[in-house]
C-alpha cells in the first residue's frame, strides 16, 4: 500500500516538473501600441536664402533656429503668410516670402523603396525561419522532458517492484 502512495507521489512530482518545463518554454509578447505614431504630410523644399525658423507664426515670435540657404525643410502647411515646417523633430514657422525651391525626388524615392522592399522581404524570410526554429526547439524540449520523466518513472516503479518482490521472497 505504501508503495502505491510513493509511486503516486513521484508521478505527481514528475508531472508538475513537466508542467513547469513546458510553461517556462512559452513566451508572452506584448502588443505594440500605435498611439505614439503620428503621420505628418507635406512637401520637401530647399531654401534659396537664409531664413529664421520661429516658434510661432508671428514676426515677433522667438527665433528657434537659423536656417541656411541650401537647407532642406519639410513644409507641412501654410498659415497667414507663414510656412509651418517640421525640421529635426520640431515644428517651427518660416516666412513664406523666403525664396524656396520645390524638390521632387520621386524617382530616387521609388528606387529606394524598391530596394527597401527587397531588404524587407529578406528580413521577413529570416524572421520566419527563426520562428520555425524556435517552435522546433520548443517541441524537442518537451519531447525530451517527457522521455526523461518517463525514464525516471519507469526506473522508480521498477525499483519499487523489485524491492517488494525481494521482501516477499
Amino acid at each position: 500500500m505504501e508503495t502505491k502512495k510513493l509511486t503516486r507521489l513521484i508521478i505527481i512530482a514528475l508531472g508538475a516538473w513537466i508542467l513547469i518545463v513546458v510553461l517556462c518554454g512559452m513566451r508572452v509578447h506584448a502588443a505594440e501600441s500605435s498611439d505614439s505614431s503620428t503621420d505628418i504630410t507635406g512637401v520637401i523644399k530647399q531654401l534659396d536664402a537664409d531664413a529664421s525658423a520661429l516658434e510661432d507664426a508671428k514676426a515677433d515670435s522667438p527665433v528657434v533656429m537659423e536656417l541656411k540657404a541650401g537647407d532642406y525643410i519639410f513644409v507641412t502647411g501654410e498659415t497667414d503668410g507663414w510656412y509651418q515646417i517640421y525640421y529635426r523633430g520640431d515644428r517651427m514657422y518660416v516666412d513664406s516670402s523666403v525664396p524656396m525651391t520645390d524638390i521632387d525626388h520621386s524617382a530616387e524615392i521609388a528606387a529606394e523603396l524598391t530596394g527597401q522592399q527587397v531588404t524587407d522581404a529578406a528580413w521577413i524570410d529570416e524572421y520566419q525561419m527563426q520562428v520555425r526554429a524556435i517552435k522546433t526547439a520548443r517541441t524537442w524540449r518537451i519531447v525530451i522532458a517527457i522521455l526523461v520523466v518517463a525514464f525516471i518513472a519507469v526506473t522508480v516503479v521498477s525499483t519499487l517492484k523489485n524491492k517488494k518482490n525481494a521482501k516477499e521472497v
